[in-house]
């Protein structure tokens, strides 16, 4: 998170967040498919592109969703969640 709030020579370019967030999360499911654990992508449609960059913001995601698992235990429930703020 840092990271991102840094300046410097980032790779900024327009990001859909919903292909991020489904390509991040089939890298992590071997991780967090243990049977136990219930992971839920919920991507809201026509998602508006956002600029950032792709790299920071598979790490930031992947670093939510480890946490996440890890802090809900071995029967819990991770959702997420996509959608654009007003």
């Amino acid at each position: 998170m840092l990271d991102l709030a840094r300046s410097g020579d980032r790779s900024v370019v327009p990001v859909d967040v919903n292909a991020a967030v489904r390509r991040t999360m089939q890298v992590l499911s071997a991780e967090t498919d243990d049977g136990h654990r219930d992971v839920e992508v919920v991507l809201e449609p026509d998602l508006p592109r956002v600029s950032i960059d792709p790299e920071q913001l598979r790490q930031v995601l992947m670093n939510l969703v480890r946490n996440a698992v890890q802090a809900v235990g071995a029967d819990g429930r991770v959702t997420v969640t996509t959608r654009a703020r007003a």
